[in-house]
């Protein structure tokens, strides 16, 4: 008799519920319905009100207290180099072969060449600027426009005069770069298309954007925090109405 009372308590019956199961959501047990959702949501709406204004809040304070940094843009055109006695050759040499598809594929390879150490030193010093090459780099951009055979020169300062000053020096130096120190200056010709204008808005910071995106994020958080709360507290309820049922109606053990 003791022995198959051991059993039973070592071994549960077929279908019982083990520990293990205890943290494993049965079937159905964690499906709200939209009602149920709804409820949950109108309880804790101060928490989502909560984290949209705590996210946003900050995003638009950090961006208040940042310097607004302003971008000025030049252009500069690529073209061929005529009346050099290698021009034929040279264009055979590098499959340019005076076609447009070349002249893209080599305004490319130009842009690239635009915020390199060469460039910006001799416009830092140019300019008499107080800044180091890594930093003034990070400033600088070079892109082909929509593959043609422009490239839009952008920099980025908090001085929007400072911005203009140097993008058109940078506009006006590389040339100077490319046909004094580069074999592309017996083959390509580069002449600024549009000079930079004194920029009147700041590019950065967007407080607006930022505050919205931060507003969805906080949202989007306590919507998150909401459900694992839901979920929390229904386990323990879950875990009480068990315990409940087993203390009104405990298991009855046979004797044999």
């Amino acid at each position: 008799m003791y022995d198959s009372q051991a059993k039973s308590r070592e071994t549960p019956p077929t279908g019982a519920k083990t520990e293990l199961d205890s943290f494993l959501p049965s079937e159905g047990a964690y499906s709200p319905s939209l009602k149920e959702l709804y409820r949950v949501t109108q309880e804790f709406i101060w928490l989502v009100v909560l984290f949209g204004l705590l996210f946003g809040g900050l995003a638009v304070g950090i961006d208040l207290v940042r310097t607004p940094m302003y971008e000025a843009s030049a252009t500069v055109v690529v073209g061929q180099k005529e009346g050099s006695s290698d021009f034929d050759k040279s264009l055979q040499d590098r499959s340019l072969q005076s076609s447009v598809l070349g002249l893209q594929q080599i305004t490319q390879t130009m842009a690239e060449l635009i915020p390199t150490r060469p460039v910006t030193q001799a416009v830092t010093e140019q300019l008499n600027l107080q800044d180091t090459p890594p930093n003034f780099e990070g400033k600088l951009t070079a892109q082909q426009v929509r593959s043609t055979e422009l490239i839009a020169i952008k920099y980025r300062d908090a001085d929007p005069e400072r911005a203009q000053q140097v993008t058109n020096a940078i506009a006006y130096e590389f040339p100077t770069q490319i046909s004094e120190e580069s074999p592309w200056g017996d083959i390509v010709t580069i002449e600024v298309w549009e000079e930079a204008t004194l920029p009147n808005e700041p590019v950065s910071p967007h407080v607006v954007r930022d505050g919205l995106v931060a507003l969805t994020a906080g949202v989007v958080t306590a919507g998150t925090l909401i459900f694992l709360l839901w979920y929390l507290r229904e386990r323990a309820r879950s875990r009480e109405n068990t315990a409940l049922t087993k203390t009104i109606d405990p298991p009855k053990i046979t004797e044999e």
